[in-house]
């Protein structure tokens, strides 16, 4: 019965994902028809071939006969990947492979050669606690240690065998936390970059990760639904928790570590003792799979981002729905307060923006940040609340933004 419930709960998220990757399609249509095909960028066909491709799979995966649109014959080395799609992966790492597809642009050389760039997803992004060091990590399996003031690339640390989900640093900023596909979390040195601690265990893909502010609790979600509690300094299980019907694609803690929230692409956000592992409540009202959650510093508020296209506020007591922000076109995958909660900054699939909302009581728009050509996966502020960072897909770029003025500071690439 538990098996056939797991692939039920695959099957409608795996068809979420179909119904967002043929939007996508459409939107991609359109904007090369502007061009007209034979001027259209190379990289805008490209991408369209990748999605068709990851139309065609999926549909095959779900059994359905529809083709999509015949793919432009463009030079490429991107072939299927059947067996991948065969081996029975979580619907998370199915969902950003097709998000992240890399794809090749050839350039004829004077010799006839050909060189090759491969894109990759920026998954996730973090500052450390005295906001000089920017911590990312993406789907090439690498995590990166960034200047912030210089955009200079500090340090590469490798270890993972999949595709890092999401990076977060100790309050005392001396360890970071990296999860991934590899269905391991790692604890590293962050002066040296030296693996502390590999914590396995899970089922599936690893997909958040987070510390309490005291910095003696590591929590994580994974695409099997289940929650995981250790100690920190020693990686030591405290608690599991079966908390999803489907997976978890975000977790937070409360800034007075009391609290934990989880989302999920069940549609649910739940509240649960970060102590011993009790269920406070369930937070029902998204009609899709919920990408993100936050805290308020305060801890009074919860936000959540989901696939339905909305953000909405709740309050963490009761659970009541206090309002929805609304706005975009596609999904929602990423938010963020600032350190004095008065700007909530949220990062969109389709729409390649980034949107700062401020007194999110009546849902004033602050501003709108532009210049992305994907999708943005992950947005962090800094300590000081002055800078914004934001990661995005396919080009493995981070952009940091000043808050005050929404001007691009830098853009930290590999």
């Amino acid at each position: 019965m538990g098996q056939n419930n797991s692939m039920n709960n695959d099957h409608e998220s795996l068809q979420s994902q179909l119904d967002i990757l043929r939007q996508r399609l459409s939107s991609l249509n359109e904007e090369i028809a502007k061009f007209g095909e034979p001027f259209a960028p190379l990289k805008k066909i490209m991408e369209r071939q990748d999605t068709e491709q990851a139309i065609a799979q999926l549909e095959k995966q779900l059994g359905l006969t529809q083709p999509a649109p015949p793919t432009p014959q463009v030079m490429s080395k991107h072939k299927p990947r059947s067996k991948w799609w065969g081996c029975g992966c979580g619907v998370l790492a199915v969902i950003v492979l097709i998000l992240a597809l890399s794809f090749w642009v050839f350039l004829d050389g004077v010799n006839n050669s050909t060189v090759g760039v491969v894109y990759y997803a920026a998954n996730s992004v973090a500052f450390s606690p005295d906001g000089k060091t920017i911590a990312s990590g993406g789907s090439d399996t690498v995590i990166k240690l960034w200047d912030t003031a210089s955009g200079k690339l500090l340090n590469t640390i490798t270890g993972h065998s999949n595709a890092v989900n999401s990076v977060a640093f100790s309050p005392d900023g001396k360890t970071l936390a990296s999860s991934s596909w590899d269905k391991t979390v790692k604890l590293w040195d962050t002066n040296s970059g030296n693996l502390l601690i590999t914590l396995t265990g899970q089922a599936n893909s690893v997909n958040s990760v987070t510390f309490s502010s005291d910095g003696k609790i590591l929590a994580s979600g994974s695409s099997d639904g289940i929650l995981k509690l250790r100690e920190a300094a020693s990686g030591n299980l405290l608690i599991t928790i079966p908390g999803h019907d489907k997976a978890v694609n975000s977790v937070a803690i409360s800034s007075d570590g009391k609290t934990l929230a989880s989302a999920s692409a069940d549609y649910t956000i739940k509240l649960w003792d970060a102590n011993s592992g009790k269920l406070l409540n369930t937070i029902t009202g998204h009609s899709n799979a919920v990408n993100s959650v936050a805290f308020s510093p305060d801890g009074k508020t919860l936000a959540s981002a989901s696939n339905d296209k909305s953000i909405k506020l709740w309050d963490t007591n009761s659970g009541n729905l206090r309002n929805t922000l609304t706005g975009y076109s596609y999904a929602v995958n990423s938010i963020a307060f600032s350190p004095d909660g008065k700007i909530l900054a949220a990062g969109s699939n389709m729409d390649n923006s980034i949107k700062l909302w401020e007194d999110t009581n009546s849902g004033n728009l602050r501003n709108t940040l532009t210049g992305y050509s994907y999708a943005v996966n992950s947005i962090a502020f800094s300590p000081d609340g002055k800078i914004l960072a934001a990661g995005s897909n396919m080009d493995n770029s981070i952009k940091l933004w000043e808050v005050a003025s929404g001007k691009l500071l830098n853009t930290l690439t590999k």
